[in-house]
């Protein structure tokens, strides 16, 4: 990326109070988390119980599966966070097996 475009792109965005290098911190990040997922659940709650409204009326939805497992994803990034804020030690993720090992 050349010095003009970078220089461009620097006026053009916001200044943070904090330094995206620095991050916010465990405890903040994990208090939005918290935030975003009650949100995340509660939207796909609502959508959840106007398909099966929609269903019992006789008229045709799509399956709700792909909302509760949406909402289960959800609820582990959730307790994740919560874990992290409220104070019990939590580790690094674990990372995800590749396939063939």
């Amino acid at each position: 990326m050349s010095k003009l475009n970078k220089k461009s792109r620097d006026s053009i965005r916001p200044k943070y109070s904090v330094s995206p290098k620095i991050g916010i911190g465990r405890k903040k990040q994990a208090q939005k988390t918290i935030d975003s997922t009650n949100q995340a659940i509660k939207y796909n709650d609502t959508l959840m119980a106007i398909k099966r409204r929609i269903g019992k009326a006789g008229g045709v939805t799509t399956s709700n599966e792909s909302l509760y497992n949406q909402n289960i994803q959800s609820r582990k990034r959730k307790a994740r966070a919560q874990s992290i804020l409220y104070g019990n030690k939590v580790g690094p993720k674990k990372p995800k097996l590749k396939p063939g090992n």
